[in-house]
């Protein structure tokens, strides 16, 4: 389990990002997971490029928090507040984006049926009738 570390007005936040790694992948210097083909398979090389991902997210969003906030005047508990809730919205959308792949071939059927249907009323308006 990977725990974000940081300091707000000379105290430092703890909190879980929620994303576990595989400890053989982790490179301490780079703060990432390690991806080789030569090296893992391709499982685990998928595990580490999400994790990676989520924390190039994470860290993205922890910068732009902190330039807009930090001016002495959020608490550190309503700083650590709202860094946990950044980590919750970050994991739901993966949540999101990994029930999306999970499409059963019926869900697949009906956004496609609904897909064509759409298309089929928008160019009709556009093409004259033929009686």
């Amino acid at each position: 389990m990977l725990l974000l570390f940081c300091r707000w007005d000379n105290q430092q936040i703890r909190l879980s990002t929620r994303q576990k790694v595989i400890v053989k992948t982790w490179d301490a210097k780079k703060q990432l997971c390690i991806t080789s083909k030569e090296k893992y398979p391709a499982r685990i090389n998928q595990i580490s490029k999400k994790t990676n991902a989520f924390l190039e997210q994470l860290s993205s969003k922890l910068i732009e928090f902190y330039e807009e906030n930090y001016s002495g005047s959020m608490s550190m508990e309503k700083a650590k507040t709202s860094i946990k809730r950044m980590i919750d919205d970050l994991v739901e959308k993966d949540k999101e984006k990994e029930e999306k792949k999970k499409a059963t071939p019926m869900r697949f059927f009906e956004e496609y049926i609904g897909t064509v249907v759409n298309h089929q009323d928008k160019y009709s308006k556009l093409t004259p009738s033929v009686l």
